[in-house]
């Protein structure tokens, strides 16, 4: 009942959105898939820092009096770097980022039998890189390679102390742990077609439209012109200011030129300026896409992980423990599939993507306890052949205008895998098939309700089923079935 009430909210709401916006003019002329982006270059570079403290004090008296006390700094400095390119030869994107994470944190607590102290510190540091390229020839047939690298390292210590009543300490031991992960993963595909970012062009007719509804517009415009004016738009918006003041001057400048040159609008006053800085504060939102992409190839990723745990004791007794952890996952994935974005129409967009993979997983690890008495290795290997898996989703979005939108996803998650364990590749054996399915709904939405209030609301559903097959267990078949929704909205007022 209570996913029926919800499906009735999240309809109500596509209604009103419906309801209200469709007396928006349009150029109905004009098809979005129509515009192919001219050649440009964007990066940009955001850097960043946190600093977050907190600090608390507590007394209380009932049958006994205690006093505790809590403290905690944690700072972080971040790094990105985003660059995508686009020409009728290629599409590049690339992505760095760097994050260094450091905390500490005191605890301490009092009553009158005993006193504890506990103190941390940590660190930690995350390495990002990952870039795609496709090369394409003049019948849109393409090879692409991909890469992602992901680094991560992270050192806590931490130390613990406790009194008795009359200031003899009953318990000392301090701790660190080390954790280190890589994560390499590799693709080659090939394929034929083309996705292009087309928002560009849907924000030239939004501004077009707005105009015409305030009479600013003389005559009517061509589609050719409006993907002058979006290749204008496109343009302007990848050329490099610092002071973002002289770049919404020049930027608007040049916009009025165009049209003034092309004599879409009369004499230029208040509201046409007004209308064109309303429409350039949304330029980016939300991107709209369009085209296809077919592509078979291969994948592959290697995980690295290592781990490592010492622990010492001095007080009651001298005792110190040491273990450390490390595996290694490799898989490879033969692949095919599809990507089609389309636009219905200005206000309707249709998303589907599927791909399916059969390939080969492995894992081998081993840990070892080195104190207080060093043992002998563990060692363990699992391998799954074949390991397949299926990956699809299907959405449609609605957007009206370009600060208000609605989109609606469902998602499938399937896969079969026959797995061996051993503890070594050599002595691998068979012991069991597992079948997972996992599916459910997606719905955003992002109302402008006023320049001032703003409503959103995300609803998620998730069902997961999974079968295993024991093959030399006492345990014949063991299913399980788990279904998990939320739902969140937010109300948003700016008041200056």
């Amino acid at each position: 009942m209570k996913i029926l009430k919800q499906t009735a909210f999240a309809v109500l709401t596509f209604s009103l959105f419906v309801s209200i916006n469709t007396g928006r003019a349009q150029n109905t002329s004009f098809n979005l898939s129509d515009y192919k982006n001219p050649k440009y270059f964007y990066h940009s570079l955001d850097v960043g820092f946190n600093l977050d403290n907190n600090l608390s004090r507590n007394h209380e008296k009932s049958s006994y009096e205690s006093n505790s006390f809590q403290s905690s700094l944690h700072s972080q400095v971040m790094a990105n770097y985003q660059q995508y390119a686009n020409s009728a030869r290629s599409q590049t994107e690339k992505n760095i980022s760097i994050n260094f994470g450091l905390g500490s944190s005191r605890n301490k607590y009092a009553n009158e039998q005993n006193e504890s102290k506990f103190g941390s510190l940590s660190f930690a540091d995350n390495l990002n890189l990952s870039g795609t390229k496709r090369f394409y020839n003049e019948n849109q047939y393409f090879f692409e390679v991909g890469g992602a690298l992901a680094a991560f390292y992270q050192l806590n210590a931490s130390s613990s102390k406790r009194f008795d009543s009359t200031g003899t300490a009953t318990l000392s031991q301090t701790s660190r742990s080390k954790t280190s992960n890589g994560n390499l993963s590799v693709s080659l595909f090939a394929g034929k077609g083309r996705i292009e970012q087309v928002q560009d062009a849907r924000l030239a007719l939004y501004v077009l439209d707005d105009l015409k509804r305030l009479g600013k517009i003389q005559r009517e415009v061509s589609g050719e012109e409006v993907i002058q004016l979006a290749e204008l738009m496109t343009k302007l918006k990848y050329k490099r200011f610092f002071d973002n003041r002289l770049r919404k001057i020049a930027e608007i400048t040049v916009i009025d030129s165009f049209m003034q040159a092309k004599n879409f609008s009369g004499r230029a006053d208040a509201a046409y300026f007004t209308t064109l800085n309303d429409n350039w504060l949304f330029l980016n939102n939300p991107a709209r896409l369009s085209g296809q992409r077919f592509f078979a190839g291969i994948e592959s990723a290697f995980v690295l992980n290592h781990h490592s745990y010492h622990n010492e004791v001095t007080i009651p007794s001298n005792e110190e423990a040491l273990y450390r952890n490390f595996s290694l996952s490799k898989n490879i994935f033969a692949v095919a599939g599809i990507i089609s974005e389309k636009p219905l129409n200005l206000k309707w967009q249709r998303s589907i993507s599927f791909k399916a993979g059969i390939g080969v997983s492995q894992l081998a690890g081993n840990s070892q306890v080195l104190k207080p008495v060093e043992g002998e290795k563990v060692k363990t290997y699992t391998q799954g052949i074949p390991s397949t898996q299926v990956d699809a989703g299907i959405g449609f979005g609605y957007y009206p205008t370009s600060r208000t939108w609605l989109t609606a996803n469902w998602w499938l998650l399937a896969g079969y895998e026959e797995q061996g364990e051993g503890t070594t590749a050599k002595d691998e054996q068979a012991t069991l098939d597992n079948f997972y399915l996992y599916s459910g709904p997606s719905i955003q939405a992002y109302y402008y309700l006023s320049e001032r209030l703003r409503l959103s609301f995300t609803i998620n559903g998730e069902f997961r089923f999974d079968k295993t097959d024991f093959l030399n267990s006492t345990l014949d078949t063991a299913t399980s079935r788990w279904w998990n929704q939320s739902m969140h909205i937010a109300l948003s007022y700016n008041l200056f």
